[in-house]
C-alpha cells in the first residue's frame, strides 16, 4: 500500500499594522521574518519580502493616496511547499470602469526606432 505524504498547513501569522509610509520596511522586516519561519531558504525568503513590500508599496500609493495613516492587515501561512501572504487595505477601493482597457493586439502607440 502506498502512503501520500500529509500536506503541512502551518499556523496563520497575522500582523495588523498601522502608521505612514514606514510601515512598508515594518512590512518587509515581518515578511522576511514569517518567510524564514515557515521554512523558506535564503532566497525564497528574500523573494518573499520583496514581493510583499512591492504589495505594500502599491496599496499606500493607490489606496492611500495622499492619506496621512495606513492600515494593512497581513496574514501569512504555508500550505505544503507554498508560503501563502494575503493582504488586506481599509482603503480607497479600485474602480475598474475608471480605467481604460488596455490595447491587446492593436497597433503599438510608441516605438523605438532602432
Amino acid at each position: 500500500m502506498s502512503h501520500t505524504p500529509a500536506v503541512v498547513i502551518s499556523t496563520p501569522q497575522h500582523f495588523d499594522v498601522r502608521g505612514g509610509k514606514e510601515i512598508v520596511g515594518r512590512i518587509r522586516t515581518w515578511a522576511s521574518s514569517v518567510a524564514s519561519g515557515l521554512g523558506a531558504d535564503e532566497r525564497a525568503t528574500a523573494d518573499i519580502a520583496l514581493a510583499v513590500s512591492e504589495a505594500a508599496t502599491n496599496v499606500v500609493y493607490y489606496a492611500y493616496n495622499g492619506a496621512a495613516e495606513y492600515r494593512l492587515s497581513l496574514t501569512a501561512r504555508r500550505i505544503g511547499e507554498r508560503i501563502i501572504v494575503r493582504i488586506r487595505d481599509y482603503g480607497r477601493k479600485f474602480d475598474p470602469a475608471s480605467v481604460r482597457p488596455p490595447n491587446i493586439g492593436g497597433e503599438p502607440t510608441d516605438t523605438a526606432s532602432t
